[in-house]
């Protein structure tokens, strides 16, 4: 397995942190360092990062302000959590600095000057914090592939029935599916949408490719009532505070054009749902649903 770790060292001295630099450039691991020198400059690389895989804090720093800055990276939504590790001067007193903060959630110590070995042995601990916590992500995402593969199964085998039916039901297969909705739901909690899309996609794929078209028979898409893409879009940008000017800046837009979309006098063009997409959210295929949806309900009229 191979991981580029990433590490934070949170020190208000400069010498503390280019000693450790130096010592960090000759471990055996490759990292990546960031320097911060108080604790907003620190959450602000832990926001940006996401992933770091270690958190250097300097022992100067008090204990209250030390076990705050613990308590908002806890809070924070990172893709790993990082261990912390303390950096120590060198005429202090370990064992008191260890029943102190380990407790607390401290999980190594590093007193100076920061030898390359002992430097090496936390970057394990990292290592293998990272490590086990790449391997619970790959066993979730493995579940829950399973289980959005034997959802989509059984949405065949309960269109199928349905149709084999006469439209009467789908049974057991519909059944089944209900349940496992919910099991899917559970095991996605902590995913993010991004991921859930991502699998469902792949799973798609690989669906299709076993699907027996020929049995299902084709019937006219309905559309009962279908808004106006610009009426979803101007909901949208009043419910994030979002001006349409704005918006047609990281369009790339004419202004003109974005507030006849508003104004209901125009449509969402592929290009356009690709922006729309990148800044707003949802797929392009979902921007683009919106406006056939509108002239299909409109060409029924």
């Amino acid at each position: 397995m191979s991981i580029h770790l990433k590490s934070l060292i949170f020190s208000p001295e400069t010498a503390p942190r280019n000693r450790l630099k130096q010592a960090l450039m000759q471990t055996r691991l490759r990292t990546t360092s960031f320097f911060a020198r108080d604790s907003r400059e620190a959450l602000r690389f832990v926001g940006r990062e996401k992933d770091l895989a270690v958190i250097f804090i300097r022992s100067s720093l008090s204990p209250k302000a030390i076990n705050a800055f613990q308590t908002e990276v806890a809070q924070a939504e990172l893709t790993y959590k990082p261990i912390f590790a303390l950096l120590l001067d060198a005429d202090h007193n370990v064992s008191e600095h260890v029943s102190r903060y380990y407790v607390g959630g401290m999980e190594g110590f590093l007193q100076e000057p920061f030898a390359t070995d002992t430097v090496d042995e936390l970057l394990d601990i990292a290592f293998q914090n990272r490590k086990r916590q790449v391997d619970e992500e790959e066993k979730r995402l493995n579940a829950l592939r399973f289980m959005i593969r034997d959802g989509l199964q059984l949405v065949d085998e309960a269109a199928l029935q349905r149709y084999l039916n006469e439209r009467r039901g789908g049974g057991f297969a519909l059944r089944r599916m209900k349940r496992l909705r919910l099991r899917t739901r559970k095991a996605g909690d902590d995913l993010v949408p991004e991921i859930l899309l991502r699998l469902l996609e792949e799973e798609v794929v690989l669906q299709g490719e076993n699907l027996e078209l020929e049995r299902f028979v084709p019937r006219e898409t309905k559309v009962a009532f279908a808004e106006h893409p610009g009426k979803i879009l101007s909901t949208i940008l009043s419910d994030r505070n979002l001006s349409s000017e704005r918006l047609a800046t990281l369009l790339d837009v004419e202004q003109s054009y974005l507030e006849e979309l508003l104004a209901e006098q125009a449509g969402i063009t592929p290009q356009v749902s690709k922006g729309l997409a990148r800044i707003l959210g949802n797929t392009e295929d979902y921007w683009l649903s919106l406006q056939k949806a509108y002239e299909l309900y409109i060409s029924r009229q």
